[in-house]
């Protein structure tokens, strides 16, 4: 199966910023690459999309920059984002890039939460992937790793149904957690009701923390 690599490069940065989405065989651009609520959550007033097949893509290309994730400024990849076809990989990156240069704002770096769905499913410690994170290592050299130090090796078809589920999954049901998402909305915007997956509240969430309208 052919993987093409989906890459947004953000000009609103000093330096650039690479951005990267990792599908296998698609033959569409995925929406959330190049769509305007993206640009603006991440606060990209200038930005270019490229849809490129791996095996064309240069290694080097992806090994920048480091730490240029400044999660005071923008919020970080939208949980939806695929790296290697897993979901949130690449929003745990950016915060860890973000924490690593001390720029990680009001979010959460660490073992728990959603990098706690990505690393139990993938068999990897955090400190152990964050490490190989303060290398500098780019988008690719990261999912590299992961595929080669994982305990529990995943084939494209569970890396894919495990994303699925996850991209639907609703806000869980206990108490605490629905009582701070209640209490979430409505701070933000009781009259929505379009908001139901877990990945649409930290969408909504970050679309509203850096001014975007409710």
């Amino acid at each position: 199966m052919c993987f093409v690599s989906f890459v947004v490069v953000s000009f609103s940065e000093t330096p650039p910023s690479v951005y990267s989405v990792w599908s296998a065989g698609e033959s569409v651009w995925p929406s959330f690459v190049v769509s305007a609520p993206l640009a603006q959550t991440a606060g990209w007033s200038s930005f270019a999309a490229f849809r490129i097949p791996t095996d064309l893509l240069p290694l080097k290309f992806m090994s920048e920059p480091a730490f240029s994730i400044d999660l005071t400024r923008h919020a970080p990849r939208s949980p939806y984002v695929r790296l290697g076809g897993f979901v949130i990989l690449p929003r745990l990156i950016d915060k860890a890039r973000a924490a690593l240069g001390g720029k990680l704002g009001e979010y959460y770096d660490g073992p728990q939460g959603l990098n706690g769905h990505f690393l139990r499913f993938v068999g990897i410690e955090h400190e152990a992937l964050k490490q190989y994170i303060a290398t500098g290592a780019g988008d690719w050299d990261i999912l590299q790793w992961v595929h080669a130090n994982a305990r529990h090796p995943r084939d494209a078809w569970e890396i894919a149904a495990w994303s699925d589920y996850h991209t639907r999954r609703p806000v869980d049901s206990d108490a605490e957690t629905l009582e701070k998402f209640a209490e979430g909305m409505k701070r933000r915007h009781p009259d929505r009701e379009d908001i139901k997956t877990r990945f649409d509240w930290l969408d909504f969430d970050d679309y509203c923390s850096f001014g975007g309208k409710a």
